[in-house]
């Protein structure tokens, strides 16, 4: 597992990281989302996964506020990258040619095919679809078969729709057009 080590931000806008780290000045231990969760917790939370600035690897952050007994507060993290994940589901290849991601509600976490769609919605991304080689005509090479057909007329479907949508749009913006010319 990947982490960046174990750092404090301080209610003062102090911070200290257990590995050395310095960050530059305008960087407001207060005003980081980690923070602002962690404050509220007595036992560590985990923030939504996120892209981090300075690795480019999707990242979770474990926090919990901390409070010292010369009075001083805090919060304690720890950031947890998923580039082990992207690793792992890289290795993995369906049906010895597919490919593998992982998303968490809408976002995706790790996707080896194309990393720059880490961090992003899913909607932002490709298809998320494979070409499947042809079946050996043995039950496995029939599902492929009929898989790859499925897949065939979705994207067709789906490209009507959208078609037909932006059709719609249009004819919706002239019918509005006129609409409004006749009124006046």
């Amino acid at each position: 597992m990947n982490t960046s080590g174990i750092y404090i931000g301080f209610s003062d806008n102090s911070y200290l990281f257990t590995d050395g780290t310095t960050v530059d000045s305008d960087w407001v231990a207060t005003e980081r989302d980690w923070y602002k969760q962690g404050v509220n917790y007595d036992t560590l939370t985990a923030t939504e996964p996120y892209l981090d600035a300075s690795t480019g690897y999707m990242c979770v952050t474990f926090c919990r506020k901390v409070d010292f007994a010369n009075g001083e507060k805090g919060v304690l993290a720890i950031d947890i990258y998923l580039d082990v994940l992207s690793d792992t589901l890289d290795s993995l290849k369906p049906m010895g040619t597919g490919a593998t991601f992982a998303i968490a509600d809408n976002m995706v976490l790790a996707y080896p095919e194309n990393k720059d769609l880490n961090g992003k919605d899913v909607s932002e991304g490709d298809d998320f679809t494979v070409e499947m080689p042809a079946g050996t005509g043995d039950e496995i090479g029939l599902i492929r078969d009929e898989l790859r057909s499925y897949v065939a007329n979705m994207k067709s479907t789906i490209s009507d729709i959208q078609k037909n949508a932006a059709k719609l749009h249009e004819d919706s913006a002239s019918s509005k057009e006129a609409s409004a010319a006749m009124s006046d």
